[in-house]
């Protein structure tokens, strides 16, 4: 009796699972996807029937239900274990049950359990198989073909003015990094982000936190010398208003060092230079943390000037201001994705002595480096330098990463001089502010695609000659290496996505047809060094089970996807021929690919670490009145509708805002509101790569990540296989061979050998790191410091955020 009704329990199982096949798979193929679902979930209802007429048969179609999962899935996954488990693993589980005593008993005339086993074993085997399909390495000699500048000191962001975050150090290695310790532990107090890449000269690091806070301490010990707090006018001059801010308006990276010359007569020497999210450019005495009084007005300058009347949020300043000399270079970072009245996204230097202006790159007056006059402003809307840039001294080159002109996701009112500079790299006089040249990454960026990382600069040897470089990663999951002094591509594409061949230039055809009155150029730029934005396709939609992979199926089948710089379309109404019902599906997303933690570099070698972030994104374009209804406020914008430069009012049709979030399953527990949330494709979501700059060559490519902290429905697993998680912060290579790693979302720091990709050591931090490590030398002791992020407890914020140091054993 029990057997029978657990029989009953099973096919009623079963039948809801064949209906949500069945049903769903005959929508998916509506949309000119895969036959499989529809006819497994066929298969599952006659085993429903044959369960209830107590037929062995139910156990011999399961069976043949299985079989043939196998083999569809070999062509659709290969050897890729992550892509067959949820192929086959939820057969196999279910399976079980007509391998049990209970269903034989159930059935007349036995239970076909051999069909279901000896399917399900071949489905087991063909996982074993692909488990030890481990991603190939390669061991290769490292040929020193320069040696980097070397320094005991972290004196940059990126270690040094060429942001190579590369250290000549040499005391870890791989025969000792397994002896690494922990020696002492810092926290700040102050919470909320902790995005801060610190910098360390002789016996002291220099930090900022949430609200452009400044700290030094002890590089030896961790102890805290003195801090500075800016009273940020916006989101940090109380706890009350920090807890108002945002991950934006809180967020500072990183601090910059300058020492004055023998010269020099006043009290403030060496002092440390920030910008603040209030629009502050603040000096303060490196040994004390007090103001430089003769810097400035009481050791601050306003950067609001020359940018017109905006609300304070439209303009700010999270990343590291840079030094060229005795200048100090500073961009701004502008309200994303809203309207054409935005403040300029002017580059400014000023003197780093007393703070007086220098000169202005303004793309809207050409060979005008003053400041406008009385009334007047730098030119509105113009893409800005949100991130970090680099210096050539020898050249005098400064290199700057742009943005895009709002919005970010439609162009229709893009001027030529947006055009002109947007996410690009351009190279400036450090001197005057000349522009040099321009590389642009993206024609009329409509993707969000600006370069977000610090251009890294490298010498390479290409042919037996040296060749002076610079590598600007981008969002699109491409690293360009152009010659620093002319900004030609040094390796351009030689093949493209769709098979065709490129221009000289590297250019490859893109998609067409963008949203109405919006343009798209006819062929993008594609970098010749191997990437990491390989289209997606139906097959690699994914899933814990056939459940949730068919959703996701469905939903990719819903948005226009044609490969890489699909235009963004608009989403919602009835499926059309150019399959815009979802949307578009954008790969990868807005957040990269790259960011801004960027690259780091084998500098005695030329060799370059990367680490991308490899998620896609849903956008939906919609127009002014869609957005109000959607958002439930009115269709005016707080900046203006009203462009000031002459480009007329806008359509009232022109679906003008761009709606963007990452493609995750939102497939729930029946009966429940708990969804998935685990990306709809497969991994890795994050890769660790060498490449050989010199020879254009891919040495070594793993995921980097593993299932600790990353699950479905907000579960934290503490699975240790690598899949490779979704990545936040950077990477450090040393002399010694090794590369310093952090930033997936397992919260682990990782010492990797440079030479094969193998992790040597490992520890797990109490946050996910969203900087790069650092190493110095202190008392000829080598020390690494990663600093880590706020751990809230209970969703508050609790001690602030942390700086760890480990060193080898005294």
């Amino acid at each position: 009796m029990i057997s029978r009704i657990a029989n009953w329990v099973f096919a009623a199982f079963l039948l809801a699972v064949g209906l949500y096949l069945a049903v769903r798979g005959w929508q998916l193929i509506s949309l000119g996807g895969s036959w499989y679902y529809l006819l497994a979930g066929i298969g599952l209802i006659g085993v429903v029937a044959l369960l209830v007429l107590r037929s062995r048969l139910a156990g011999v179609l399961y069976g043949i239900i299985v079989g043939l999962t196998v083999i569809w899935s070999i062509p659709e996954a290969g050897l890729d274990l992550l892509a067959l488990l949820p192929r086959l693993a939820a057969w196999i589980v279910v399976g079980l049950w007509f391998l049990t005593p209970w269903h034989r008993a159930a059935m007349r005339d036995g239970s076909g359990a051999v069909w279901t086993g000896g399917a399900s074993l071949a489905g087991v085997l063909l996982l074993v198989v692909s488990a030890f399909q481990g991603g190939k390495v390669v061991d290769f000699e490292r040929t020193r073909t320069a040696e980097a500048a070397a320094s005991d000191d972290w004196r940059h962001y990126g270690n040094a003015e060429e942001g190579t975050r590369f250290s000549p150090l040499a005391q870890i290695t791989a025969d000792n990094a397994g002896k690494l310790e922990e020696v002492w532990r810092y926290r700040t107090g102050i919470p909320y982000e902790f995005k801060n890449t610190p910098i360390q000269i002789d016996n002291s690091i220099f930090m900022c936190t949430a609200s452009n806070i400044l700290i030094s301490i002890t590089a030896d010990t961790g102890e805290e010398i003195w801090r500075h707090n800016p009273q940020n006018r916006l989101g940090g001059a109380t706890p009350e208003a920090m807890a108002r801010g945002n991950t934006f308006t809180r967020g500072c990276r990183g601090v910059s060092y300058y020492e004055a010359g023998d010269d020099y007569t006043g009290t403030c020497p060496a002092r440390i230079l920030t910008g603040t999210t209030d629009a502050r450019l603040i000096a303060v005495n490196a040994d004390t943390g007090e103001r430089c009084e003769d810097f400035g007005e009481n050791g601050e300058i306003s950067l609001r000037g020359g940018l017109g009347p905006h609300p304070i949020f439209a303009y700010f300043h999270s990343s590291v201001p840079m030094l060229a000399g005795d200048k100090v270079i500073i961009g701004g970072w502008v309200i994303d994705n809203q309207e054409l009245a935005n403040p300029s996204g002017v580059l400014r230097a000023y003197n780093a002595i007393d703070g007086s202006f220098e000169w202005a790159w303004d793309i809207g007056r050409p060979g005008d480096p003053s400041m406008p006059d009385e009334g007047e402003t730098f030119t509105l809307g113009t893409p800005n330098v949100w991130s970090l840039m680099s210096y050539d001294p020898a050249l005098d080159l400064i290199y700057a990463p742009t943005g895009n002109a709002s919005p970010d996701y439609y162009g229709a009112k893009r001027r030529d001089i947006d055009d002109a500079v947007n996410a690009a790299v351009v190279a400036l006089r450090g001197e005057t502010g000349e522009q040099i040249w321009v590389y642009r990454t993206v024609y009329h960026d409509i993707w969000d695609y600006d370069v977000p990382a610090q251009p890294t600069l490298v010498d390479i040897t290409k042919d037996g000659e040296t060749v002076p470089a610079v590598a600007a990663p981008t969002k699109r999951g491409e690293v360009f290496l152009l010659d620093r002094r002319t900004g030609e591509p040094i390796w351009p594409a030689t093949d493209c996505p769709d098979g065709s061949q490129p221009t000289p230039a590297g250019e490859c055809p893109v998609p067409q047809d963008p949203a109405k009155y919006d343009r798209v150029s006819p062929v993008q730029p594609f970098s010749g060094l191997p990437r990491f934005n390989e289209p997606r396709t139906e097959k690699d939609m994914w899933g814990l089970t056939p459940l949730d992979q068919l959703y996701c199926r469905i939903e990719f089948r819903k948005m226009r996807y044609d490969g890489h710089f699909t235009p963004p379309m608009p989403g919602g109404g009835e499926l059309g021929e150019d399959r815009t019902w979802g949307g578009t599906f954008q790969y990868p997303g807005n957040q990269g690919g790259y960011n801004w933690p960027s690259i780091s570099v084998d500098a005695d070698n030329g060799l370059l670490v990367a680490q991308p972030m490899l998620l896609g994104n849903r956008i939906y374009m919609m127009t002014a009145a869609e957005r109000a209804e959607a958002s439930g406020r009115s269709s005016s914008h707080d900046i203006g509708d009203a462009p000031p430069t002459g480009q007329g009012s806008w359509p009232a049709d022109a679906p003008r805002y761009g709606s963007t979030s990452r493609f995750v399953s939102k497939w729930t527990i029946p009966f429940t509101d708990i969804a998935s949330d685990m990306p709809c494709f497969e991994p890795p979501y994050g890769r660790l790569a060498l490449i050989d700059l010199n020879t254009n060559r891919l040495l070594w490519s793993r995921p980097i990540g593993n299932m600790n902290e990353l699950g479905p429905f907000g579960i934290k697993p503490g699975l240790p296989f690598e899949v490779g998680t979704p990545v936040y912060g950077g990477t450090t290579t040393t002399r010694g061979g090794l590369i310093f790693q952090v930033g997936t979302l397992d919260s682990m720091f990782r010492i990797i050998d440079i030479r094969n990709g193998k992790t040597l050591w490992k520890t797990r931090l109490p946050q996910t790191a969203n900087g790069a490590p650092i190493t110095y030398v202190r008392d000829g002791r080598q020390f690494v410091v990663v600093t880590v992020p706020d751990d809230p407890e209970d969703g508050e914020p609790s001690g602030g955020g942390q700086l760890i140091a480990y060193a080898l054993p005294e």
